[in-house]
């Protein structure tokens, strides 16, 4: 699990680090001080050395690339690195409970050699003589952990396709899920995740969950929607119905309960958390995640713009009614800020967030001040 997390040169982050993490993280700040690229930054640190990552985390935003070969093309990952200068490296820095630390690095090799490639994936400028680098688009991930050998990968663009390298890349240290804002989790994904947890029996744990926004609902089952598998739900009709068409708030409860089942021992990001969530049900849904969250391991970061959803979740997380572990208050509240032109993050703890409630202190907005008060 992270403790502190350290970001250097992506997107919008020259350097900030972040401190005092727990099970349950919430950011909160105003419209583009970086929220969301924090959680990519995170993503793509989980994931390792899997440099496809640097690709595809774009999708999050709604923004489709398409990949292919060109002198003067824009290589698809210039956004990642600030100020788009891929002459920097990007560092991405964890520790984690036992102190150890994680580092991912990424960064344009500047001269990829060939022999890292199969021969399929390098182009012929004449016969028998490979291509010059100049042929080579490369993006590389390098992870480092203490007392171990790095790890790389590379994606890679050439006249010939794309491809990443090495291939097949080994599993990550630990499971990664990120839930945008904008895009629904693909239902072939949810079903796939329901699938495995109606093997294991704890198919119930998805109901109970999503009869905290659907009190009408009954059951929950697998069945085919034309050509494609969906889950479906009894809501007492005359016919069962897909999830997606019931509320926006069950199917994304949904995502977020089946992704943290299948995310056990890892993390789990999700982009604007309080979307198609009624106010009124937000406590229950922290609580929901909180349980979850314990049960399966995972430790979970999400940003809101709500702060009736950062309220509900002090007030899920201050709630007796757990069990002992559950009633642990591991949770966080990060409001990101500018300040002198960078990025920084202020820790609001439980007593801090407890006085900004009874207060009626809005925290949202505003920079953070020099010694890291909000």
């Amino acid at each position: 699990m992270y403790r502190t997390f350290e970001i250097r040169n992506f997107r919008c982050f020259k350097a900030t680090k972040l401190t005092g993490l727990e099970r349950i993280n919430l950011f909160i700040g105003r419209n583009g001080v970086g929220k969301t690229a924090l959680l990519e930054a995170i993503f793509l640190h989980s994931g390792a050395y899997n440099a496809e990552l640097g690709v595809r985390v774009n999708a999050f935003r709604g923004v489709e690339v398409k990949v292919e070969f060109s002198p003067r093309a824009e290589v698809p990952w210039r956004w990642l690195f600030f100020d788009c200068n891929l002459s920097q490296k990007i560092e991405l820095i964890a520790t984690d409970e036992k102190e150890q630390t994680h580092i991912v690095q990424v960064q344009e090799p500047q001269k990829p050699e060939l022999s890292l490639f199969p021969i399929s994936w390098q182009t012929q400028s004449r016969p028998g003589s490979l291509a010059v680098a100049s042929d080579v688009h490369a993006l590389e991930f390098r992870y480092k952990q203490s007392g171990k050998e790095d790890k790389v990968s590379y994606f890679v663009v050439t006249p010939a396709g794309v491809s990443v390298q090495p291939t097949p890349l080994p599993s990550p240290p630990f499971p990664g899920i990120f839930i945008g804002a904008r895009n629904r989790v693909p239902v072939a994904e949810d079903v796939q995740r329901f699938s495995r947890l109606v093997l294991d029996k704890r198919e119930v744990d998805l109901l109970k969950a999503l009869q905290i926004i659907e009190p009408r609902l009954k059951d929950v089952r697998i069945g085919l929607l034309g050509d494609s598998l969906a889950i479906f739900a009894d809501i007492g009709a005359a016919h069962w119905l897909p999830l997606t068409m019931i509320s926006d708030g069950a199917a994304r409860l949904a995502s977020i309960v089946l992704a943290i089942v299948d995310a056990s021992g890892g993390v789990v990001l999700i982009d604007e958390i309080e979307n198609g969530i009624h106010y009124s049900a937000l406590k229950k849904m922290w609580r929901t995640i909180k349980k979850a969250a314990v049960l399966f391991d995972v430790q979970v970061f999400a940003t809101t713009h709500s702060w009736e959803c950062v309220t509900s979740a002090h007030e899920a997380f201050s709630s007796k009614e757990s069990s002992p572990e559950e009633g642990q208050y591991d949770f966080a509240v990060h409001k990101l800020g500018r300040r002198d032109g960078d990025i920084v993050a202020a820790v609001l703890g439980r007593e801090a967030l407890a006085a900004a409630i009874e207060t009626n202190l809005e925290v949202r907005n505003g920079d953070v001040g020099a010694d890291g008060e909000v």
